[in-house]
């Protein structure tokens, strides 16, 4: 059990210093490109919100597309049968 946990600790890490390698690798060539600034990495609550915001327009986008399909295809026959 002790082993294991070492194990996974060291890939872990392992991973987290190739992904930290990689993303420094990104960043320092892009700005020897002539980039500007650095893209910051999203925290969990900048992604909450932007997921919050899509989720409010995607809602308001189908209720839109709704109500525009309703008036082009408005059939007065149907009114009159119910």
């Amino acid at each position: 059990m002790n082993t294991a946990l070492t194990l996974a600790a060291v890939m872990v890490a392992l991973f987290t210093s190739f992904y930290i390698y990689r993303r420094g690798l990104k960043d320092g060539l892009s700005i020897s490109n002539g980039a500007k600034t650095i893209e910051p990495i999203k925290t969990p609550a900048t992604t909450l919100k932007e997921y919050i915001e899509q989720r409010d327009q995607a809602k308001v986008r189908d209720n839109y597309m709704d109500t525009a399909k309703n008036i082009l295809f408005y059939d007065e026959d149907e009114v009159k049968q119910e």
